[in-house]
């Protein structure tokens, strides 16, 4: 069973603002203190998942760390070409560019350098040397290696700007953000040169997305307004309007690649996930965190996934600026509901009892 208040992956020394899962067993988490001399970093850290050890629960392991100097990741964008990752990540006000390639790599080097300065013994025909060597070289390891690109400003408001949100367009040739000056920005990608601007919003854009044709982005503002633009000239399409009145906030939420789920995480530092099609609540907790979620992110939906993480329906990955990592999970459902399963039990006895009535026994 797991535990109340999730699977406790990972607790850094920076607080974190962007989750972004990269594999079946890899996510991305950054964040940091800003310019703030506090000691605080800022940093992109690369984790690796574990299976638990005789039972127990999962684990996260850093295993790649990128320093972003002075500035923190507060939101970021990445995509998979099929050799690569690509991010790209909001820093004030810049838009930073990074690749993140797999690497295959010794663990540490230190094991090397110490067994070094060891005097080795001539090895006896046996070869048992030889042997005792081999046990004690260390394996090589899946690793990353993240490497700044460009950067670009992308908010030049007068007070000192600050991207908001930023999103790759579905053919990964195009990059949208969003600043704290309400403008909407679309730029060439992998070179950051801009094709159009416009002044989306009154007041800054909270998120953005592209319609999955390309043909199209979608804006929503602090103003309380969200529109739709036309990617190929940046004019306004419509304005949407939403007239129903809520009750309760949310900070963060995501959806699984499949739709099937959606997670949200509160203010208050609830986790919830419900199902896409009806927002039936599936999962629930409160205060999972000890202040408000900044990110969440689903794991891939695959086999391979399950093979580390367990057979779970899914598998969340919520984050906190209480510096804190943890994956929520839902066991795997059984394929017929308890009731059918009665309802068949009874239909069984009858049947049984009805033949031996039949047959006189």
């Amino acid at each position: 069973m797991a535990p109340p208040k999730g699977v406790l992956l990972a607790h850094t020394d920076f607080p974190l603002y962007v989750v972004k899962s990269l594999d079946d067993k890899h996510f991305i988490v950054a964040g940091g203190g800003g310019q703030a001399k506090t000691g605080v970093p800022n940093a992109i850290e690369v984790y690796r998942i574990s299976p638990g050890i005789n039972g127990g629960d999962v684990s996260g392991t850093s295993i790649c760390r990128q320093d972003t100097g002075i500035r923190a990741v507060m939101n970021c964008a990445s995509f998979y070409d099929g050799r690569h990752h690509h991010l790209a990540t909001g820093e004030d006000e810049l838009c930073n560019t990074y690749s993140v390639k797999y690497k295959v790599a010794r663990p540490t080097e230190g094991t090397k350098d110490q067994s070094d300065n060891v005097r080795q013994r001539k090895p006896d025909s046996s070869g048992s040397m030889k042997d005792a060597a081999s046990k004690e070289q260390p394996k090589k390891q899946l690793t990353f290696q993240i490497e700044e690109l460009k950067n670009v400003i992308t908010d030049f408001s007068s007070d000192g700007g600050f991207q908001k949100c930023v999103q790759f367009g579905p053919k990964y040739s195009t990059l949208a953000t969003g600043g704290g000056d309400g403008f909407l920005r679309l730029w060439n990608y992998p070179d950051l040169t801009k094709l159009w601007e416009v002044q989306a919003h009154k007041n800054e854009l909270d998120d953005l997305d592209f319609s999955p044709d390309g043909s199209k982005i979608v804006t929503i503002s602090r103003d309380k307004n969200g529109s739709i633009w036309g990617v190929k000239d940046g004019k306004k399409v419509i304005d949407l309007v939403w007239s129903q009145k809520t009750t309760s906030l949310y900070r963060f939420r995501c959806c699984r690649p499949d739709g099937i789920f959606l997670g949200v995480g509160s203010i208050s530092g609830n986790i919830s996930v419900y199902i896409s099609f009806s927002l039936q609540r599936m999962y629930h907790v409160k205060e999972a965190h000890s202040i408000f979620v900044t990110g969440l992110d689903f794991l891939p939906a695959s086999e391979a996934t399950r093979a580390v993480t367990g057979d779970f329906t899914y598998n969340l990955v919520s984050i906190s600026a209480d510096n804190t990592v943890r994956l929520h999970q839902s066991p795997e459902r059984s394929a017929y509901s308890p009731v059918i399963v009665i309802v068949g039990v009874f239909v069984i006895i009858f049947l049984i009892f009805y033949l031996m009535a039949e047959l006189g026994i």
